[in-house]
């Protein structure tokens, strides 16, 4: 700073503050001092002399201020007593705003002092300078793919792309923090349809400049067909560059037509979209196979669906990249539940960007194990005497060997006879009720119970009794009908 700036035999009560440019835009990091914007060049600009101390206290002496710009006085005050902003607001004549950088101060007469103190300087900006673009080439710069196949649909759902499309501005001269960067999509070479804008600072006023971003969205919206990309940037006082050229791009992001026809079960008989099952043919599982027909980009997952959400033996398999051979399986665990119903299953695809999209459904009808094919309670004697009953009751056993055992099913087992009261129905007496079979069972290979005497008292004898065995493969939501169940007898002789 220059010394002929400085009074150092001012009096302290009358140190001077700088002036305020009430119509600069405030300060930035890195950026231009005081910038007036352009817009306030059209007339003066408004300068605030800071109050002082020692305000002449005299009607016939004065407090004098001259405003200096590039050294020469534009505007003055000649004030007694305390005076108000408006009163201390002075001018810059719109004539002398040229472009560069000034310094602008005042010189401050008290009105006990003979000589004009010059207060230090500030620096002020004027910048009617428009951006310039880059000479070489002013158009965005998207990547090679995008340039030779167009914004499709399958570039944005690839997971890497995150449903977006990345431009980079070409470096043009002199990139200041407060610059703006505009930019656009449209339907033609004239027209504008703004997309997003950003603001660089001190730490992206560089080379490369930040990347502009596309959302998937916005040529979703623009709907197909050749669309015009370009940018303007704006400087923070407000000067507008030229626009860029225009660079052409093919959009063809209609959402990818997925054809998901219902799958089928290779266990399974049948064509169309119900299939019938016979559990014998499901003791290992069973395979769900996606139709050849069905397209599947890179990247995409899928998974099987077998039963209903929430139920028993419902299964929801985890997603996974796609089987060279288009195979899915449903563990054996997975498949007696469904015995005697009918049930849907499905494959899901997952696209690259997450979403889920379920195939047409397949109706499987499962038959249920015929009854000669099941295990039975049966007692180890095939006749007992009602007068001579064993004190130590009557075992019933149940071999823990049918088809598709597993934990979590479910055994009854009753009698049914005659009764001894003449004109009564038939009547019934339990002998295992809602037996939940365990891994323990399984392996000790049968479930033991008794009859003992109290049980046939009501019988008529002799008379034949029929033991009946019926299971749930389900939890207890449905059982074998009693048709369906098998059963062995006992005779009940005198």
């Amino acid at each position: 700073m220059s010394n002929s700036f400085c009074n150092n035999h001012m009096p302290a009560y009358l140190a001077l503050e700088p002036p305020e440019v009430l119509d600069a835009l405030p300060d930035i990091e890195g950026g231009q001092n005081n910038l007036v914007p352009v817009a306030a060049l059209a007339s003066a600009v408004r300068v605030l002399i800071p109050q002082w101390g020692n305000a002449s206290p005299h009607l016939d002496k004065f407090d004098e201020v001259e405003l200096m710009w590039r050294g020469g006085k534009v505007d003055a005050l000649k004030v007694t007593g305390q005076t108000s902003d408006a009163e201390r607001t002075l001018l810059i004549p719109s004539s002398v705003l040229t472009n560069g950088v000034h310094q602008l101060f005042y010189r401050f007469k008290a009105w006990n002092e003979i000589d004009f103190q010059n207060v230090p300087p500030i620096e002020v900006t004027i910048d009617t300078i428009a951006p310039i673009l880059n000479a070489g080439n002013t158009q965005l710069l998207f990547p090679a793919e995008i340039i030779e196949d167009g914004v499709t649909a399958g570039y944005l759902e690839r997971e890497e792309n995150h449903d977006q499309v990345t431009s980079e501005v070409p470096p043009y001269i002199a990139p200041m923090p407060g610059d703006i960067i505009r930019w656009y999509l449209s339907d033609s070479q004239s027209d504008e349809h703004y997309v997003d804008e950003l603001t660089l600072n001190i730490d992206t006023a560089v080379d490369p400049l930040p990347a502009l971003v596309y959302e998937g969205q916005v040529f979703r919206d623009s709907g197909d067909g050749r669309r015009y990309a370009h940018y303007q940037i704006q400087d923070r006082a407000g000067n507008l560059s030229l626009a860029s050229q225009r660079i052409e791009l093919l959009v063809e992001v209609s959402p990818i037509p997925r054809d998901l026809p219902f799958p089928k079960v290779t266990q399974a008989s049948g064509s169309g979209s119900i299939s019938k099952l016979d559990p014998f043919n499901a003791g290992q599982g069973i395979t769900v196979e996606i139709p050849a027909s069905v397209v599947l980009y890179e990247g995409e997952e899928v998974r099987v669906s077998w039963g209903v959400a929430g139920k028993v033996g419902y299964f929801l398999g985890e997603f996974s990249s796609v089987p060279a051979d288009r195979k899915l399986n449903v563990g054996k665990d997975y498949v007696p539940q469904h015995m005697g119903k009918s049930i849907t299953v499905k494959y899901e695809v997952k696209t690259v960007t997450g979403k889920v999209l379920p195939s047409e459904r397949l109706t499987v009808d499962m038959g249920m194990i015929p009854r000669d094919s099941m295990q039975y309670g049966y007692c180890d004697v095939t006749q007992v005497s009602a007068s001579r009953f064993p004190d130590a009751g009557l075992v019933v056993r149940l071999l823990t060997r049918w088809f598709l055992i597993m934990p979590g099913q479910y055994v009854n087992i009753y009698g049914r006879g005659v009764s001894a009261t003449p004109g009564l129905a038939d009547i019934t007496f339990p002998i295992l009720t809602d037996f939940e079979v365990t891994q323990q069972w399984i392996d000790e290979e049968y479930i033991t119970d008794l009859i003992v005497k109290a049980d046939i008292m009501p019988f008529k004898v002799p008379s034949e009794l029929t033991i009946i065995t019926r299971f749930s493969f389900d939890g207890k939501e449905t059982w074998t009908t009693e048709e369906g169940s098998p059963r062995s007898k006992l005779q009940l002789i005198t």
